[in-house]
């Protein structure tokens, strides 16, 4: 171990390079590389971490975010303005059926889900309680992205839904086959009533054409120090 990665180490900190391992930046940085999408699907963009921090690593891409939360939703309109490939769609939920849900705001704002809190989520993760909900429109992705990708495009798609991921990939069957890279939050316990585990959206994906790319270091449970979820990276082969 080299000197400075030692002294950080002992003040309490682990120095690593940005780009290998298994960051989400590296990950998401080298999947994009390899699938060569031309465009990508930002599916629960909150106020648009994840399109800020992707703009950074391809300035050039095309990327079209979707938020349902009312407040986040025009904070990622307002930082979308200074990219000039960078698409906000109108407020809505990506769903598997067409309709209206109520979404229930977190205090964490980016753990807001249309999907109810668990206790083990509320025990290890006080600060997603929620403190409101709102009403939103529910769209298939199918349904909506012939407003933004062209036919024959290479689609990436990023789901960060808080337990509703099936939902949004079995709203997107109409546009399957055209996502190359996908990039998806997996839960190891139920943080959301009803959500699937990560074996089961494994074998969904999986099933369906997709090859797992890698997996990106996940959020443990602060009490019992469990994985308790991580980001899983498909691709297309």
């Amino acid at each position: 171990m080299s000197l400075h990665k030692k002294l950080a180490w002992a003040l309490g900190y682990e120095l690593r390079r940005i780009r290998k391992g298994n960051t989400h930046a590296a990950l998401t940085e080298r999947l994009i590389r390899d699938c060569r999408p031309d465009v990508i699907l930002d599916v629960g963009a909150n106020t648009g971490q994840f399109g800020q921090a992707t703009l950074k690593l391809r300035r050039d891409a095309r990327l079209v975010s979707f938020e349902p939360l009312s407040q986040a939703h025009a904070e990622l309109a307002e930082k979308a303005k200074a990219y000039p490939h960078w698409a906000v769609a109108p407020r809505m939920a990506i769903g598997a059926e067409e309709g209206e849900a109520e979404i229930n705001i977190s205090e964490f704002s980016q753990s807001s889900s249309i999907m109810a809190n668990t206790g083990r989520n509320l025990s290890a993760f006080p600060m997603v309680r929620s403190t409101g909900t709102e009403k939103v429109a529910v769209h298939r992705l199918d349904n909506v992205a012939g407003d933004y990708v062209r036919p024959g495009e290479r689609i990436y798609l990023k789901s960060d839904t808080q337990g509703y991921e099936k939902k949004v990939l079995e709203g997107a069957t109409g546009i399957w086959d055209s996502i190359v890279g996908l990039q998806m939050e997996l839960q190891t316990v139920e943080l959301y009533e009803g959500s699937p585990l990560m074996d089961e959206m494994l074998e969904y994906a999986l099933s369906r054409g997709l090859r797992l790319y890698g997996l990106a270091n996940g959020t443990r449970d602060a009490q019992t120090r469990e994985m308790v979820e991580f980001d899983a990276y498909f691709i297309r082969v």
